[in-house]
């Protein structure tokens, strides 16, 4: 069956076979790095949303050199309002739209609080030790894991002038 295209890909791409479920394709980078992208299938509600959300207890990844923690918050915003009734992150269980909220809550309170921390004048030691994010489950489960998350968060932003 022939594909087509009606959109161009910086605004999404439409791809549909006569009769077959379509796909969505979205570039909502940079945001976990600069390529993110999502694959939205609308008729059965699902999104494949890669490295944006995982669903497990290990975290996510912030030490990408690309990464844009402001914006990965927006993207996880944007998201959500498609309110999708599977999410499929790149870890983890299957999940929700639950998933992107609270992937998107669990981010956004360690980007306040490294910002504030940054303009405290604080080391990366410091809020890695004094931040407790225990309560974004399951992102935050893991102490050791959101130590380190919170480091990488730290150096991302003073890399790109604490913005």
């Amino acid at each position: 069956m022939p594909w087509s295209i009606r959109r161009c890909f910086s605004t999404g791409t439409w791809f549909s076979t006569t009769g077959v479920t379509g796909v969505e394709l979205t570039r909502v980078g940079p945001a976990h790095t600069k390529g993110d992208a999502v694959a939205y299938l609308p008729r059965e509600s699902i999104l494949f949303v890669g490295d944006l959300a995982v669903n497990w207890t290990r975290g996510n990844n912030l030490s990408d050199p690309d990464a844009d923690y402001a914006n990965w918050v927006r993207a996880l915003d944007q998201l959500a309002a498609w309110k999708a009734r599977v999410v499929i992150p790149s870890h983890g269980e299957i999940g929700t739209v639950e998933t992107l909220t609270g992937q998107r809550g669990y981010l956004a309170e360690m980007l306040s609080r490294v910002e504030g921390g940054m303009r405290d004048g604080k080391s990366a030691d410091e809020l890695a030790q004094g931040i407790d994010l225990s309560g974004w489950r399951p992102w935050g489960e893991d102490a050791a894991r959101t130590a380190g998350q919170v480091r990488a968060m730290y150096r991302g932003l003073a890399r790109a002038g604490g913005k």
